[in-house]
């Protein structure tokens, strides 16, 4: 059960006796994926902690535990006792939809391909400074992590893509990188065009609408009624 401080803005864990932890942890990132907390309580956490780079937005963001706060480790096998995760990553994109935290997620994405590198390591936790991945585990040495890879694959839908959330489709363009992206869901092909200054979203071969670059568009399942259009 976690507790609001506040002052602090932030949730904090309880004991066995109901007693507060005062240990600044990742959590509160959970809470929003589970659009836990209110707005006010999200925005006091995103401007306090989780965009303070002597916390929670180091160089490789999103560490299990402050960095500031005393019991961080930053210890290299897996044990949520510091480093970011990449579970952390993949469950941080619904948590920044959830209160509108649109223009964060590319810069998520960006320092997670950054991590990843050509390379493509793809481990269960990177160091916070370095963004060197941490290959050793209890078990020994560790890649090919499935939720690293999945988090790469939202973030690329995030960015360059078009994503089908439920009754809805999520269209994507940040100002990079010209291309293409398509989905192939329940007999239906989504697709979306990088040009220069435009992107243009199709269904089935069929243009449905072109949209500025550098935005994020939700509209229903057949691309016509514009339901939300957010800056990335």
């Amino acid at each position: 059960m976690a507790l609001w401080d506040g002052v602090s803005g932030a949730f904090f864990d309880r004991d066995k006796n109901h007693n507060k932890l005062p240990t600044l942890i990742h959590n509160n990132l959970r809470m929003m994926y589970w659009n836990s907390m209110t707005r006010e309580e999200a925005d006091r956490f995103v401007s306090m902690h989780l965009l303070n780079e002597k916390e929670f937005w180091t160089n490789m963001p999103l560490p299990s535990v402050s960095v500031s706060d005393p019991l961080y480790r930053n210890d290299t096998e897996n044990n949520w006792s510091g480093q970011p995760q990449a579970l952390t990553f993949q469950r941080a994109i619904d948590a920044m939809e959830n209160y509108g935290y649109y223009s964060l997620i590319p810069k998520l994405g960006r320092k997670l391909f950054e991590a990843i590198g050509d390379d493509c390591i793809f481990v269960q936790q990177y160091d916070p400074f370095t963004m060197k991945p941490s290959i050793h585990s209890v078990s020994g040495g560790q890649d090919a992590y499935g939720p690293a890879m999945l988090s790469v694959l939202e973030y690329v839908s995030r960015m360059y893509g078009v994503v089908v959330k439920r009754d809805k489709l999520i269209w994507s363009s940040i100002k990079e990188d010209e291309g293409f992206y398509e989905q192939h869901i329940n007999g239906h092909i989504y697709r979306i065009e990088q040009g220069q200054n435009k992107a243009y979203a199709f269904i089935d071969g069929k243009e449905a609408f072109s949209f500025d670059r550098g935005k994020r568009i939700e509209t229903d399942m057949e691309g016509k009624e514009h339901l939300k259009e957010n800056d990335l």
